[in-house]
């Protein structure tokens, strides 16, 4: 199984990954229409100092930013930005408190906003007031 995970939609890929020479792109052109960068980590990130050196080109004045973190909403973060807004090459640094890690479940297939997970059971976890299960197929879809 491949999926891909861009613009907030998933992607069932299986298909296109299955035979040499298929291709598929791994990322979409997105709607937001305010230049962003998102990070994403296969795991928590432990809490503790974390850097991020950004090796960019000088400008004579940077943009405005505005950190955020991911935990369930949109957090503000606060950064050591030696990068003056991105117009110098160098470190962001923030101190990181950690943030609640996220559920796991066996995903089944995923299409547009829609994911149906393996073992109904799971389905509360991630969204209890929107997920619907069916219990012939012991199969929930969210």
């Amino acid at each position: 199984m491949c999926l891909t995970y861009s613009d907030f939609q998933w992607q069932d890929q299986s298909e296109a990954v299955q035979w040499r020479g298929n291709r598929f792109e791994p990322f979409a052109p997105i709607v937001d229409r305010t230049p962003t960068l998102y990070l994403g980590f296969d795991r928590p990130l432990p809490a503790d100092l974390i850097s991020l050196y950004l090796d960019i080109q000088e400008t004579a004045l940077g943009n405005l930013l505005k950190w955020e973190y991911w935990d369930k909403t949109w957090l503000p973060l606060s950064v050591e930005d030696e990068t003056r807004n991105l117009a110098l090459p160098g470190m962001v640094s923030a101190i990181w408190a950690g943030v609640t890690a996220s559920p796991t479940a066996a995903v089944l297939q995923a299409s547009g906003d829609r994911v149906q997970l393996i073992d109904a059971r799971q389905t509360a976890q991630f969204a209890p007031a929107i997920c619907s299960t069916s219990a012939k197929k012991k199969k929930a879809n969210w």
